[in-house]
């Protein structure tokens, strides 16, 4: 399924370079008209990296939730300025180190606010933050389903102590109001994977752990 939603009027259509077959069925006629994109499954390194040499000056939201072939570096490719290959992991994380600048060029899609890649299984947390700082008009990139973001009680509660409360954010960070030694209150989810039944398995990666001197 492809949902595509266009901007009232539209300005007439820029020059670009000729479009593969695929991405002109996914975009369709006066495409920089486009206010949302869903690609859901569709989406793919090699799409993206196409539709990041495309202008879609209006496109504001691009869904690509549930991509098996999506990878770090085809959503990294949204934030352009590179016109021989697009940006991987390995560039994100020599930029968050402070090893690699920043593209001087516009961003392709200088108007998007909204990324969902929620279990897109090939996609990292690292390339998610980098993504924020590259795009600081990027409002959200959701890695995680609607129904398990904001904050929820949990069932441990013991010896007299208040239940804790989880609180969960689009991207996957989370904190939890946890008292006492040896931190674990705060992170990101590493993996989500979906099981039969609408069962979602989560795995953590804390970034307050302390041994306690234990090792």
């Amino acid at each position: 399924k492809i949902l595509r939603r266009r901007a009232p009027g539209g300005a007439p259509a820029p020059r670009v370079p000729p479009l593969s077959g695929e991405l002109r069925v996914v975009l369709g006629p006066d495409f920089a008209a486009l206010l949302t994109l869903d690609l859901r499954a569709l989406a793919s390194d090699s799409l993206l990296v196409e539709l990041a040499a495309t202008p879609l000056p209006r496109l504001q939201v691009l869904l690509c939730s549930r991509s098996t072939a999506l990878t770090d570096q085809g959503v990294l490719s949204l934030v352009g300025g590179m016109s021989d290959r697009p940006w991987d992991t390995t560039d994100a994380a020599a930029f968050l180190g402070g090893s690699l600048k920043a593209p001087e060029t516009a961003p392709p899609c200088p108007q998007l606010r909204e990324l969902d890649i929620t279990f897109c299984p090939r996609t990292t947390y690292l390339a998610t933050v980098a993504l924020r700082r590259l795009l600081p008009a990027l409002a959200s990139v959701r890695r995680m389903p609607l129904w398990m973001t904001g904050e929820n009680e949990t069932p441990f509660d013991g010896k007299g102590r208040p239940k804790e409360v989880h609180k969960y954010w689009a991207d996957g960070s989370f904190r939890f109001a946890r008292a006492g030694p040896g931190g674990e209150s705060k992170g990101f989810v590493q993996r989500l994977q979906e099981r039969p039944g609408g069962v979602v398995c989560e795995a953590l990666q804390y970034v307050d752990f302390s041994s306690q001197g234990e090792w």
